[in-house]
C-alpha cells in the first residue's frame, strides 16, 4: 500500500527529502528541485489553485528560470523538444518539470489523476508520481504511487541532457520564442 503524505499547513509543505537525499545526507540540485516542486504544488492546491504545468533548469552559473509551459505557443508534444533547446541555450546543469496524468482504473473504468514530477542532472536522475489520497480531490492530501531514483535517465521524457545534441526541425521556432520570453519568466540565484 503507498505511503500516504499528510496534510499539513501551508508553511509546513510535505518534504520528500529522505526519499532522495545522498548518503551524507546532502541534498543534490535534482533532489532540491523535487522537494520545491512537490511544496509548490501542495501550498497552491492548499490556497485553491492548481501548479500549471512548468519546466525549470538551472545554468552553471546557480540563475534558475521556471516557464509556464501552458503560456507558451507550442503544442504539447513539443513540450520535451522546447525544454531540450532552452536547457543548452541557457547551459543548464539541472532541470525540474510537472505535468498531470490522467491513468484508467481498469477495475472501475474511470480515470484517476496523478501529478508526476520529473528531476535531473547528469548522474542523478528523479521521478515521483503522486495522487490525491481520497482518489478525488487533492485537499484531501495524496500519497506517492511511485518513485525512483537512477543515474541515467530511464525513459525519454527523462533525457533533456542528451549526450549527443540533435536539433529538431523547430529549434529556430523554440529559440526564437524562448528569446521572446526569456526576460519576463521568473529568475532567482540560487
Amino acid at each position: 500500500m503507498p505511503r500516504p503524505v499528510r496534510p499539513r499547513r501551508i508553511n509546513q509543505s510535505p518534504r520528500i527529502r529522505s526519499a532522495f537525499s545522498e548518503p551524507n545526507g546532502m541534498e543534490r540540485i535534482s533532489g532540491q528541485l523535487m522537494n520545491e516542486f512537490v511544496s509548490w504544488f501542495y501550498n497552491l492546491v492548499e490556497q485553491g489553485t492548481d501548479l500549471p504545468k512548468v519546466f525549470s533548469g538551472v545554468n552553471r552559473d546557480g540563475r534558475q528560470f521556471v516557464v509556464v509551459l501552458s503560456d507558451l505557443p507550442i503544442g504539447q508534444g513539443d513540450h520535451l523538444d522546447f525544454m531540450r533547446a532552452v536547457l543548452r541555450t541557457e547551459d543548464a546543469v539541472a532541470y525540474a518539470f510537472k505535468m498531470r496524468v490522467g491513468l484508467l482504473n481498469e477495475k472501475t473504468n474511470t480515470t484517476e489523476e496523478r501529478v508526476d514530477f520529473f528531476t535531473g542532472e547528469p548522474g542523478q536522475y528523479l521521478f515521483l508520481e503522486i495522487a490525491p489520497r481520497d482518489g478525488v480531490s487533492w485537499k484531501s492530501g495524496f500519497y506517492e504511487t511511485s518513485k525512483r531514483q537512477s543515474d541515467q535517465p530511464e525513459w525519454f521524457m527523462q533525457d533533456l541532457f542528451p549526450t549527443e545534441y540533435k536539433p529538431s526541425d523547430k529549434d529556430p521556432q523554440f529559440l526564437q520564442i524562448w528569446g521572446s520570453v526569456r526576460d519576463s519568466v521568473m529568475w532567482r540565484q540560487r
